[in-house]
């Protein structure tokens, strides 16, 4: 199926790792002012324990799609490490095989709150996240990359405080084994250390070796338009900061991007799709994209699902749909459907990995008539 893959080459997820607890809640809707309120007693249904990060979601996201992967992370030698570890091993022998389990440190989880209806809230433990390095990414693991995916720098405390040094000579390391490369993020706290770090800095020092960037529109606007990001989050309120966010606004801070020297940016807008944005093939790349990915825009929405059963790890599974179209060799157009396509069926499950179908039942699925959302007036 895959032609970058073929002869034992591998897509690579590496970075943040942890496991989730997701406690599932009634179909009755949800009063949002008694989540948090203190001494209140909300009553929910069974957990539902999953692994969760960008390496889990998007490498096994990847693995359900049927590509060969590699899963790169650390978690800590404890009761909640050896789930995890045990969890991943059994969607496929040796997907566990480069995950470091280290010695006094705890392994990352995160509590997500997650009721119908309702953006999802999470309780974080960085854990042994807050150690990894590019130590734990093996000459042996790159040597078969065809790509090359990082997850969460914000969340990596090793990674962040040095200015993307680090994550440079990873992604260096990474380009010499002719991997293409891309990078997700994930929104900081704004009152943490990596909250107030100077983010549009740390995209120069990276964005030469670096292919695709990833975030979500909150990322975007949160790293490098900080000023946009606080005044849409006062207007919008309750609501998610996308339904306020104009195309031309993502256009501008793509450019932003797209100046620094990284090829292409693809932006997640959650219920409302997803941008891709490139420029020029550059000698980075050009040997391993087709002519036709040059300086393109594109937006689309997403697929109609009856029902969101849960957005945990929808982001993360859009980009595994857009790694395995750069994989596959598709063309941009068919690799933002792909992308979407493979979010939309994660939320119509309660984790991140159950609603995965086959590559080719996904794009079956397509090709059948599968209909998208309306655009809506701010992206026309």
């Amino acid at each position: 199926m895959s032609k970058r893959a073929a002869g034992n080459r591998y897509i690579i997820a590496a970075g943040h790792i942890c496991l989730d607890v997701i406690p599932t809640f009634p179909e009755k809707s949800i009063d949002e002012s008694n989540l948090l309120r203190p001494g209140s007693l909300n009553i929910v249904g069974p957990s539902v324990i999953s692994t969760g990060g960008s390496v889990s979601n998007t490498g096994l996201a990847l693995h359900r799609l049927g590509f060969p992967v590699k899963l790169i992370g650390r978690v800590g030698k404890d009761y909640f490490g050896d789930i995890l570890l045990k969890r991943i091993s059994q969607y496929g022998n040796g997907l566990a095989d480069y995950i470091s389990s280290v010695d006094n440190e705890v392994t990352s989880y995160s509590l997500v709150i997650n009721p119908p209806g309702v953006d999802r809230i999470f309780y974080h433990c960085p854990g042994a996240n807050d150690s990894f390095n590019e130590n734990d990414i093996s000459d042996t693991a790159l040597k078969n990359a065809s790509v090359f995916h990082f997850g969460y720098p914000p969340v990596l405390k090793k990674i962040y405080r040095d200015g993307g040094r680090g994550l440079l000579s990873i992604l260096k390391r990474a380009k010499s084994f002719g991997a293409i490369t891309s990078l997700d993020m994930a929104l900081p706290d704004p009152s943490s250390e990596a909250g107030k770090l100077n983010w549009t800095a740390y995209m120069e020092m990276v964005s030469p070796y670096l292919d695709f960037f990833m975030p979500s529109i909150e990322e975007l606007l949160f790293m490098f338009d900080r000023d946009k990001y606080d005044k849409l989050s006062s207007l919008s309120g309750k609501d998610p900061i996308i339904r306020n966010v104009t195309r031309k606004t993502v256009n501008n801070l793509t450019d932003k991007i797209l100046e620094m020297g990284c090829f292409g940016v693809f932006v997640k807008l959650g219920n409302r799709g997803a941008y891709l944005k490139t420029g020029k093939l550059n000698n980075n790349i050009k040997e391993s994209i087709s002519v036709e990915w040059e300086n393109v825009e594109l937006y689309t929405p997403v697929f109609k699902i009856k029902k969101v059963k849960g957005t945990t790890g929808a982001g993360d599974t859009t980009i595994a749909g857009f790694l395995g179209s750069l994989d596959s060799g598709l063309g941009p157009k068919e690799a933002v459907d792909m992308a979407v396509a493979v979010g939309s069926s994660c939320v119509e499950e309660s984790d991140a990995i159950s609603g995965i179908k086959s590559w080719e039942q996904t794009r079956n699925r397509i090709k059948k008539g599968w209909e998208k959302e309306k655009i809506t007036e701010n992206f026309q």
